[in-house]
């Protein structure tokens, strides 16, 4: 049986477990391992459902579909994604970063195959120098994109992908013998699942403006206690104990 583990907190006091068999069927929910909710059929988990996990919290999971073709569990608490889940921003970001790095992989065994083994089927796809130039261009716009957020890097990586595309179909125009279905067909696919990242930007961003919102928001709350409530605070603080029996009188 499949399981997860998911911090609800920042100090992980709250550790959520979901557990789940086959294709997400009979998903179990609990929180420090006591289950508080379960869902078993496939038509409530595609249309959602929440649990009360405690005084005005609540945990909503859904089967959710992505780019319009791959289903993902998407579990938030209170309205914001969980951390480590699935569709929650920096996964997503994560994912897509370790695909920059595998393309750069591919291109850098590529490139030193090329140089090294002259053989046919490496001539024919054009493996060799410029190779190592993508997988070094595509290694440091990948570091921009997961370290950064860099929407414009994230932008080079599909155009960058998109020409080469382009270049290999014009090859193949100019030369018939030249293998080009194959990696054509395989660019394509990485290139689609690429887009994820600028979605992906946006969101971290948008979670991280509203991180700061909430920052803000609670300074702003502490400047506004009255100076009577901080002067006990302090007094409860510093005197955490009954010491009225050390009082002259």
């Amino acid at each position: 049986m499949p399981k997860k583990l998911y911090p609800l907190d920042a100090v992980g006091k709250q550790l959520l477990e979901v557990s789940w068999k086959g294709n997400y069927k009979n998903i179990v929910l609990k929180l420090n391992n006591k289950t508080f909710g379960s869902i078993e059929d496939r038509n409530e988990l595609l249309e959602g459902k929440t649990f009360e996990t405690g005084h005005n919290k609540f945990l909503s999971v859904k089967m959710v579909k992505e780019m319009y073709m791959f289903r993902q569990l998407q579990i938030l608490f209170n309205g914001r994604p969980v951390e480590g889940s699935m569709t929650h921003p920096v996964t997503r970001l994560r994912g897509v970063f370790w695909l920059i790095i595998f393309i750069a992989s591919v291109n850098l065994v590529f490139g030193v195959l090329g140089m090294i083994i002259k053989a046919e089927f490496l001539t024919s796809i054009g493996a060799g120098f410029w190779n190592l130039i993508y997988a070094a261009i595509f290694t440091l716009l990948g570091i921009l994109v997961k370290e950064r957020k860099s929407m414009a890097a994230m932008i080079m990586v599909i155009a960058l992908m998109v020409l080469d595309i382009l270049s290999i179909i014009a090859v193949s125009f100019e030369y018939p013998e030249v293998y080009a279905t194959g990696p054509v067909t395989a660019k394509l696919f990485l290139t689609f699942f690429l887009f994820r990242g600028i979605s992906a930007i946006r969101d971290v961003n948008k979670l991280e403006a509203e991180d700061e919102a909430l920052r803000k928001a609670e300074e702003e709350k502490k400047k506004q206690i009255p100076l009577s409530e901080k002067i006990t605070e302090d007094h409860n603080r510093f005197m955490p104990d009954d010491h009225s029996g050390y009082m002259p009188g």
